[in-house]
């Protein structure tokens, strides 16, 4: 450890991997943790990244078995900012300031996205004794940590602070931020797609669906999939191998693009359009059309953007029944929704246009929308205004 330089440390802080860390050494740090280049880092997993990029051998967990007080030392002779993680109030206050002085401002709602809490719910699920967080009493964040469609809850403080790390920032503590409902960090949550839920029975379940349309109790089918639209869970629809197969072909890089568009076009146009199909009558949600030739599914938030939430793509909350023609303006972010479900109406679209195209602000998506629903209109509206689209 002697032999470590400065330039070895920093070198070791390039090549970190902030998401999935550098196992077997990467822990949440429970005493202390060092500060490079204005990023925090668990001192045994840098310290062995850097000695494995020195070319000194690659060390075990063992291998630190009694050197924290040598680490410590090691770093702190290097010039590098060592904060430790004391309890009581003297040690937060003393702890914020060293934040303060050597990260800069703490992480956000905005610094994390849905990457970020997958990794933290990874990890939680690892080892759930991440400083002093425990479960929620009231609330939980329904997560698909490895993406493979198996959801389930977690404490929402505890994954708040954790991804606040894997964004690179330092852990945030229980005292620094507010787990309340409707509060920013569970607004931040749903505008990712994870759906806050309380903690009662059978209320962080995902709905499974394997309803089959057009047999005896097609009537009983929409009764109960109207039903569970309008709850928390997840209303996922079973795997389309055909849409595996689509979304595999477009991402040949051969593919022209033209021939790509045609592709995309067709996903999600399976089973998951056979559920809207039953949950809305084999009507448009605006409308009221009930010719099926032109009715598409449309998601809400795309398929191409829910690489980071695949789960996102069978959720038939992030789907709606449309006109061929509603579905084009929607996808081109020509037409969005409130938080209510009131149509709103890009701007650069004229009073005639509109007209011609049967746009009227007195339009709406049917029922109460759901919260769940609410995280996805606001990541397509989120989209639309990044591309610069106004909304009147």
């Amino acid at each position: 450890m002697s032999r470590l330089t400065r330039q070895h440390f920093e070198a070791a802080a390039l090549a970190w991997d902030p998401i999935e860390g550098y196992p077997p050494f990467y822990v949440a740090p429970r005493q202390w943790y060092v500060i490079i280049n204005r990023r925090h880092y668990p001192p045994r997993a840098i310290t062995a990244l850097a000695i494995e990029l020195a070319g000194f051998g690659r060390l075990t967990p063992a291998d630190f078995a009694r050197s924290n007080r040598l680490l410590h030392k090691t770093l702190q002779a290097l010039k590098f900012r060592v904060v430790e993680l004391g309890v009581g109030q003297h040690a937060r206050k003393r702890v914020n300031l060293e934040i303060g002085l050597a990260v800069g401002q703490r992480a956000r709602p905005d610094d994390i996205d849905a990457t970020h809490v997958r990794a933290a719910a990874k990890q939680w699920s690892r080892d759930r004794s991440f400083q002093n967080f425990g479960d929620s009493l009231r609330y939980d964040v329904l997560v698909d940590p490895r993406a493979d469609g198996n959801i389930k809850p977690f404490p929402p403080k505890a994954i708040v602070a954790i991804a606040a790390m894997k964004a690179g920032f330092a852990p945030l503590r229980t005292n620094q931020f507010s787990g309340a409902k409707n509060g920013a960090w569970h607004g931040r949550l749903q505008e990712l797609g994870f759906e806050i839920v309380d903690k009662r029975p059978g209320s962080t379940r995902t709905v499974k669906v394997t309803h089959r349309p057009g047999t005896a109790s097609a009537a009983a089918d929409r009764k109960d999939l109207q039903k569970a639209l309008r709850g928390r869970q997840p209303v996922i629809v079973e795997n389309d191998p055909e849409d595996d197969m689509l979304d595999a072909l477009i991402r040949d890089p051969s593919l022209p693009d033209s021939v790509r568009r045609k592709v995309a076009t067709r996903l999600g146009q399976g089973k998951f359009r056979e559920r809207l199909m039953v949950a809305y009558g084999g009507r448009c949600v605006l409308s009221g059309i009930d010719v099926p030739e032109v009715l598409r599914a449309a998601h809400i938030k795309a398929w191409a953007k829910c690489e980071a939430d695949p789960t996102a793509r069978h959720d038939l909350h992030n789907g709606l029944l449309l006109h061929v023609t509603y579905d084009s303006l929607f996808e081109a972010g020509l037409i969005a929704f409130d938080d209510t479900g009131r149509i709103l109406i890009a701007t650069l679209l004229t009073t005639e246009q509109r007209s011609k195209l049967g746009l009227n602000s007195a339009m709406r998506l049917p029922g109460t929308v759901s919260p769940r629903r609410l995280g996805f209109l606001r990541a397509h509206r989120n989209a639309h205004h990044d591309k610069g689209r106004r909304y009147e």
